[in-house]
């Protein structure tokens, strides 16, 4: 359900060429994995896995992690200076902008 994809701060959604350099041909949904940054390691669950992504895409990545994992570690975003997250907005076909 990709609706719940990134719902627990332990979910890690893959791409699938991502899944397929981890796993091979073996099914990566369901499959846990760890991540080490700055002396931490991360255990995590593969929630789901993503069509490859479009070569004009603006915004590559591998895999995708769910903003409850910051929550869970105390990390509140609250200043609005800070440019460490992206946002992007899909419109419908014909919107325009004021």
């Amino acid at each position: 359900d990709p609706s719940r994809a990134l719902r627990d701060a332990s979910s890690i959604v893959l791409t699938a060429e991502f899944a397929q350099q981890l796993f091979g041909h073996r099914e990566a949904f369901g499959e846990t994995l760890s991540i080490s940054q700055s002396g931490y390691t991360f255990e995590f669950t593969v929630t789901g896995v993503l069509e490859p992504l479009p070569a004009n895409t603006d915004f590559p990545f591998d895999y995708l992690l769910p903003f409850a994992l910051l929550e869970s570690l105390g990390e509140k975003d609250t200043n609005w200076g800070n440019n460490s997250v992206a946002t992007w907005v899909q419109l419908t076909e014909g919107a325009s902008l004021p």
